[in-house]
């Protein structure tokens, strides 16, 4: 799935995001602070949603990839995964919302 969403989406996040990105690091980010830098900008806005990943709602996240995925098959896969619920200890939780990876 990684393989196929990948380059996707690689086109639509931020040059400035480089959270989770593949082959970015750290000294990526850091050359890129200091070009904005030296480009004028000074304030930064540091940004870190508590909970996001557990309270993603399945309908809108597909929504949003239908703009970018039009294989049904793989929007069909990307929800059984969404919806394929988790292992907390030796309990199973269902996953109405959010993400398995939170």
């Amino acid at each position: 799935m990684a393989q196929v969403l990948t380059p996707v989406f690689e086109k639509v996040f931020s040059d400035n995001s480089f959270g989770f990105q593949p082959n970015w690091s750290a000294q990526d980010a850091i050359k890129r602070v200091t070009e904005l830098y030296d480009q004028g900008y000074h304030y930064v806005t540091d940004l870190d949603l508590k909970a996001y990943f557990d309270t993603v709602n399945h309908d809108l996240l597909i929504k949003f990839m239908k703009q970018y995925v039009s294989d049904p098959w793989v929007l069909h896969l990307i929800r059984q995964f969404l919806t394929s619920g988790v292992i907390n200890g030796q309990l199973f939780e269902r996953s109405d919302k959010g993400t398995p990876w939170a």
